[in-house]
């Protein structure tokens, strides 16, 4: 299994898009903002910028 440094490459742009959709016939479906928190250290860890 590869870890998130196998995509994310020192110095580089990373664009992390959570999902914030609402539908009429669906409940809201939105990631948690604490994945969103995480993944963004996970991001800064390996030397990428969220």
């Amino acid at each position: 299994m590869r870890d998130i440094a196998s995509f994310v490459e020192p110095g580089k742009h990373i664009l992390l898009k959570p999902n914030l959709l609402t539908a009429a016939s669906l409940r809201d479906i939105y990631n948690d903002p604490e994945v969103v928190h995480y993944m963004v250290e996970l991001v800064k860890d390996v030397g990428g910028k969220p």
